[in-house]
């Protein structure tokens, strides 16, 4: 028997990577005898300095930098290339792009003054902002959180009683969890969890049990079970009379509803237990799951916090980089690059809802979009949804991001500058719509067409299309509220100055007009997410711009095409009612802010009676521009893409 040597000191990057004794020559053992380059990390020489040396520079790079932010140049990325020309630092039309800011906003603009915003009711900025200002990530503004969550209360002892619903209703659950999102992103190797399901119900007292696993099962369940479109219907019965206790018809008591699947929720919270120096693709799907969830319950800093470690745990993992084909299966390849992409999407997601900066996502594709060309056609259909889904999801965050970092930018200031800041997102969404052709028909009444109801991934394509109308939304809204303050204040109206400015009009209408037509076609076939956040968001965008739109229409004819047809006001109005009613607390919140503004326009911003948000015309005959074709992805569009987008 040979001696053991012992560990050599100085070990090549294979060896360190999958944890093995290195021989430490050059090449090593093991290099040698599989074939492979031998790559040793270069060591940097040890000098010795005296400590006061090293603490004199320690100080002048803090100093450094405390003058480079006392002069607002901190150079920030995307900014570089793109200073503001405005020496004077007029005002921004919009600091970010959340919710309750823009709310906070546009009564400032009813008012005829800006309101000034104070830490209590600071929403946080984007990067480009905080950058300008001069404020740090521990500003006051991101301690206090300005709307309605689900407070949660369960213990975190390590003995967890684990209670899965019966076989029937869990395959029901995630069959509702499939068709709501299940193409949405890649949550889990199909085939995979599949087989785990059966292998748990099969064989319930087996010794050996993955608690990853049932974390993920359990937060995968409390999703399918909060895509249940109606409430179980609970009654007190005495001998004559039966009266309806369900307390989820009661909203205005202000009882914090629990959401369905909240219980499964708490479960997979109890379950989940990272191994933050050996983490697994499991560890990492259940992040990405529950950072997912935690929207239903309105907790959004929670899914970024959550989401923030799923990224920083593929990266430990090395999913940001594409394996040796020799050392892994193609099947596997292809899992851990789509679970790194939705990462990357559950982070983008979160940081562009609070507007702070992510920190992946733009620069780095070595590990390829999702691709199926490697697989067998057997292996691809069992274990992944459509690939070009997933891409059009991380190519749509990246937009939405931009889009963020630039309304930040956006000023009171001439047009130029203002379409200098805006055309590179609106060339980037023109050519996003050109690679994906999503063939969404709808019925004469409102309704999908048959065809369109036939496609599995009808929801995951009626998703995607809303979040694309919502980049719009985000990106030209401002332009009303620039709009809306002028005419508040009597000044002439901008877009009779402007013909360009009532196209970008007629473009922020549409949006918020299609979203609105898929909300309603999705609640006709019950495919809404009575308890989903992004649902509830984009309706009350939806409503905003046809409100604010109805206004400036009514003072201002020539800034919108001259157009009328059926108005969608009412109908989504009712439904965001209807899930503010059944315990959705981001609708509740949504639903409050948007009798605030009816409250604006029902009264007049000057005081005189104002318009209504009924009869609200569109731009033109919906049914003609929302029928896209029966095509899908065309990936020859996409690799002929400008090379200027490829990262946006």
């Amino acid at each position: 028997m040979r001696r053991f040597k012992g560990r050599s000191a100085n070990a090549c990057h294979y060896c360190r990577t999958q944890k093995v004794k290195c021989s430490g020559e050059r090449p090593c053992t093991r290099c040698q005898s599989s074939n492979r380059d031998c790559i040793f990390a270069a060591k940097d020489r040890l000098i010795k300095v005296p400590e006061n040396y090293v603490r004199t520079l320690q100080n002048e790079v803090n100093q450094l930098r405390q003058s480079s932010r006392a002069d607002g140049d901190t150079p920030t990325r995307g900014n570089t290339e793109r200073q503001s020309p405005h020496d004077g630092n007029p005002e921004r039309l919009i600091e970010n792009s959340t919710t309750e800011y823009f709310v906070s906003k546009l009564k400032g603009a009813c008012s005829g003054t800006e309101p000034v915003q104070s830490h209590e009711n600071a929403i946080p900025e984007t990067p480009a902002s905080a950058s300008r200002n001069g404020l740090s990530h521990n500003h006051p503004q991101h301690s206090i959180s300005k709307y309605t969550y689900v407070p949660l209360d369960y213990d975190s002892s390590a003995k967890v009683a684990v209670k899965l619903p019966p076989y029937s209703y869990a395959l029901y659950l995630l069959n509702q969890f499939e068709a709501f999102i299940g193409s949405d992103y890649h949550w889990y190797h199909r085939q995979h969890f599949h087989d785990k399901m059966e292998a748990t119900y099969n064989s319930p007292h087996k010794q050996s049990v993955d608690k990853a696993w049932i974390c993920c099962f359990s937060v995968v369940l409390a999703l399918g079970e909060s895509y249940t479109c109606r409430v179980a219907p609970s009654f007190t019965i005495d001998e004559t009379t039966a009266s309806n206790t369900n307390t989820q018809i009661s909203p205005e008591a202000g009882q914090v509803v629990a959401p369905p699947g909240i219980e499964l929720f708490k479960q997979g919270l109890l379950l989940l237990k990272l191994s933050y120096e050996e983490p697994t693709i499991e560890q990492i799907e259940a992040l990405n799951l529950i950072a997912f969830y935690s929207y239903s319950l309105n907790r959004r800093r929670t899914a970024y916090a959550y989401a923030g470690m799923a990224l920083r745990l593929a990266k430990v993992m090395g999913l940001s980089t594409t394996p040796d084909p020799r050392d892994i299966e193609p099947v596997e390849v292809e899992h851990r690059k789509r679970v790194w992409w939705t990462a990357i999407c559950m982070d983008l997601m979160t940081c562009t809802e609070l507007s702070i900066a992510p920190t992946d996502g733009f620069d780095d594709d070595r590990v390829g979009f999702p691709d199926n060309s490697s697989l067998s056609s057997m292996d691809a259909s069992e274990a992944f949804s459509d690939p070009q889904h997933l891409t059009a999801q991380v190519k749509l965050h990246r937009i939405k991001y931009r889009v963020i970092e630039r309304i930040s930018e956006l000023r009171s200031g001439d047009a130029d500058e203002t379409h200098r800041l805006l055309a590179p997102c609106l060339e980037a969404l023109r050519y996003w719509r050109q690679e994906f052709h999503a063939s969404l028909e709808y019925a004469e009444d409102g309704g999908f067409a048959e065809s369109t109801l036939a496609r599995p991934e009808m929801r995951t394509i009626a998703s995607v299309l809303m979040r694309y109308n919502q980049c719009y939304i985000l990106l030209l809204r401002p332009l009303l509220l620039k709009q809306l303050s002028s005419l508040v204040r009597e000044q002439a109206p901008l877009a009779s100055r402007s013909s360009d400015l009532v196209s970008l009009n007629a473009e922020c209408l549409r949006a918020a007009r299609d979203n609105s037509f898929i909300q309603i076609a999705l609640h006709k076939c019950h495919k809404i997410a009575k308890f989903g956040f992004w649902e509830s968001l984009h309706i009350f965008s939806s409503l905003t711009i046809l409100i604010i739109s109805n206004f400036i229409i009514e003072r201002s004819p020539t800034s919108f095409p001259s157009t009328e047809t059926k108005s969608s006001y009412q109908a989504v109005r009712d439904l965001l009612g209807e899930m503010a009613q059944a315990g959705n607390l981001a609708s509740r919140d949504h639903e409050q802010m948007i009798r605030d503004i009816e409250g604006l326009f029902t009264t007049g911003p000057t005081g005189s009676t104002g318009p209504t948000t009924d009869d609200i015309g569109d731009l033109a005959a919906w049914n003609d521009l929302l029928d896209f074709g029966n095509t899908g992805f065309d990936t020859a569009i996409f690799e002929s893409f400008p090379s200027s987008l490829e990262h946006f």
